[in-house]
């Protein structure tokens, strides 16, 4: 069991462990040509998505061109983005929807106005197969890997657990950190809350299995089966009503990036497994991230925010507030900017 228990572990460092090499320190700047009249600075954690790499590796097509100059920089961890954003390092930032407001609540007139992730058996609560878990309320009392409670990920599963499997995430005897998939395999933890791209990686594993995950417990809530807008990019209102232009040329981008996806996906998946602001990825683990970040599973009219998805979050940021992750519920309609197509 060690040995195999060694390699899993090997496996879920794959990201983090060159993500923390890459990044620490502040995070690495991938800047593109500076001599252009507008400029606009980019910020996620991780630097791994396809379409943040797409749309970088296809800047002078698709920004440059059009006098649009962009840099992209990752980041290590969600506070370190968010502070940069705060301090106005960063124009826009890709981030959980939670992240938005967060911003708000620290003062930021910060907007979401770019869906780029969608629920896909996201951050899945994960046991070891000789346990005798079979859902998230049988883990109640029992040392359990996991975010800390003010990451965005948490957000959700306090909004969710209680409302669609009853059983308040609280009531686990939660193990924070920042890399929580990490002591999946140790004996002190009866499971671990695991980022969705190394659930992807550990799914077909017989040493695990999964007993809650997002998509799932937001299927138990809202009673259908559409996709819930997991992530997106997030602006300042002010620049978003500055830059109508570049908002347009940014959508289309997303559009021409998804297509290129569904359309052409070996030559997608090959474009963005290497990338210089980021882990040198195979094909393989480049289909991992999209599959992760729900890619298969919407379609391309999802890359533009709906009344459904505001309406999605007029019942969880509720949720949110009454669970503390949130000092009140924002109103969801200042927070979504919906340009005219």
């Amino acid at each position: 069991m060690e040995r195999g228990g060694a390699r899993r572990r090997d496996v879920l460092r794959w990201s983090g462990l060159a993500a923390a090499a890459l990044f620490g320190g502040g995070g690495s700047l991938y800047a593109l040509r500076t001599g252009l009249e507008t400029k606009v600075r980019l910020g996620t954690v991780g630097g791994m998505p396809g379409l943040w790499r797409y749309l970088a590796r296809r800047s002078d097509r698709l920004f440059e061109s059009q006098g649009f100059a962009v840099s992209y920089q990752s980041f290590g961890d969600e506070p370190s983005l968010r502070a940069a954003f705060l301090n106005d390092q960063l124009d826009l930032i890709d981030s959980l929807v939670p992240t938005a407001a967060l911003l708000r609540q620290a003062g930021s007139p910060a907007q979401l106005f770019q869906p780029t992730a969608w629920a896909h058996q996201s951050y899945p609560f994960v046991v070891r197969s000789d346990s005798a878990a079979r859902s998230l309320p049988d883990l109640v009392g029992q040392p359990v890997a996991s975010y800390p409670l003010d990451h965005p990920a948490m957000a959700y599963w306090l909004a969710l657990a209680p409302a669609a499997l009853g059983t308040d995430p609280r009531q686990l005897a939660l193990l924070p950190g920042p890399a929580p998939d990490l002591r999946l395999f140790e004996s002190a933890v009866a499971g671990a809350c695991l980022p969705t791209d190394r659930w992807e990686i550990l799914a077909a594993d017989p040493a695990v299995r999964a007993v809650a995950d997002l998509q799932s417990a937001w299927r138990a809530f809202s009673g259908g089966d559409r996709p819930l807008l997991l992530g997106g990019y997030i602006a300042r209102a002010d620049f978003l009503q500055r830059h109508p232009d570049f908002v347009r040329a940014f959508r289309a981008g997303h559009q021409i990036a998804l297509a290129a996806y569904r359309q052409h996906r070996a030559d997608f998946l090959n474009l963005v497994a290497g990338f210089h602001d980021g882990p040198t990825l195979s094909p393989t683990l480049s289909q991992v991230q999209a599959t992760a970040l729900g890619y298969d599973d919407v379609a391309p009219d999802r890359l533009i925010l709906s009344d459904a998805d505001v309406q999605d979050y007029a019942r969880l940021f509720p949720l949110m507030a009454q669970q503390g992750f949130l000092r009140a519920a924002p109103d969801v309609n200042a927070l979504f900017y919906r340009p005219r197509i």
